[in-house]
């Protein structure tokens, strides 16, 4: 007991105050504990939007650090903290880290402006099947060189559930052309192989196969056409044809 409280009372009491000591907004980028516990429950509240981030899916890849970075600043688009421009583009956006604006000597890089900054990486393993809540501040010159871009910030963004992928649409596959089509080829192509000695054979089955394809692609206008295309072809392999 102290002062009259037992551990059961403080235990109690740190629970409850549990959530709102992880809501508390870290006030720097060094502030890691904190900052991580921010990111852990703001992913909580809203886990579609965090495991959208750093994906494929355009509609919403940036919605988790454009939200983190308008609950962060004391006022939504007014604050220390940005997106952030990778290496100074600030048209191409990082998908998992914000931009601090500098704390001062010895703790910031420099944007291309020689702005003091700082780049925090704020979701590990972000595009992967397990993203995590994380707070790390770059100091290396060049990873945490970056331009610091203001949230725009017009209520929350929404915690979207990105569309599965749609599935390729079904091969158009055209209609069976007709026993007659094969028939029509049959009669000269038969009639040919018997002029030239030959009887049927599984070398026959191409001319079927490519006559009614070029047939059907267009290759050929009518099917009279492509069957005179390719009788030339197996005219001059078996020798000798009909004119």
């Amino acid at each position: 007991m102290i002062r009259g409280l037992t551990i059961k009372t403080i235990a109690i009491a740190l629970l409850v105050a549990a959530p709102a000591l992880a809501q508390q907004k870290p006030t720097g980028p060094f502030d890691a504990g904190r900052g991580k516990a921010f990111v852990d429950q703001l992913a909580r509240d809203n886990p579609n939007t965090f495991a959208c981030a750093h994906t494929a899916n355009a509609a919403c890849a940036w919605n988790f650090i454009k939200l983190l970075a308008c609950k962060l600043n004391p006022e939504p688009s007014l604050g220390p903290w940005g997106l952030n421009g990778k290496r100074g583009n600030v048209n191409d956006l990082s998908y998992d880290a914000l931009n601090f604006k500098g704390e001062g000597p010895g703790s910031d890089s420099h944007n291309p402006a020689n702005n003091p900054v700082t780049v925090i990486d704020v979701i590990a393993g972000a595009g992967g099947p397990t993203p995590s809540a994380a707070w790390t501040a770059f100091t290396d010159p060049v990873a945490s060189s970056g331009a610091f871009v203001a949230p725009r910030c017009k209520g929350d963004v929404p915690d979207v559930t990105p569309e599965p992928p749609k599935p390729p649409p079904a091969p158009v596959v055209p209609p069976y052309p007709g026993d007659e089509v094969f028939d029509q080829i049959a009669d000269v192509l038969f009639a040919d192989y018997a002029t030239a000695g030959q009887g049927p054979n599984p070398g026959m089955g191409r001319w079927f196969g490519r006559t009614v394809y070029d047939w059907l692609a267009g290759n050929e206008k009518t099917l009279p056409d492509s069957i005179k295309k390719h009788r030339a072809e197996w005219c001059a392999i078996l020798g000798s044809c009909k004119p």
